[in-house]
């Protein structure tokens, strides 16, 4: 969901038949993970510029066209509002 501009308000978890052992899913606090790194480890990021992220989007010619049964991503082009790349880049 990293292309979503809203975080979700809610996440839903369902399970059409249970594992038979084990079976958790782990969710957890960024902030509270952030608390538990080691300063010297935030302090090595920080001097580096910190942390970058990267989102890859799809392109027009290989999206699909159908609807499928969730919310697809959007396409670079659909995301930045223009089909030229280097206008998307800036």
């Amino acid at each position: 969901m990293s292309y979503h501009t809203e975080p979700p308000q809610r996440a839903s978890f369902f399970c059409l038949q249970p594992a038979q052992q084990g079976g958790e899913d782990l969710l957890c606090s960024n902030h509270d993970i952030y608390k538990l790194i080691p300063q010297d480890i935030v302090a090595k990021f920080a001097a580096k510029g910190g942390v970058k992220y990267t989102r890859a989007y799809r392109d027009t010619s290989n999206a699909l066209k159908a609807n499928p049964p969730h919310p697809r991503p959007p396409t670079w082009q659909e995301y930045s509002g223009t089909g030229d790349k280097q206008e998307a880049e800036k």
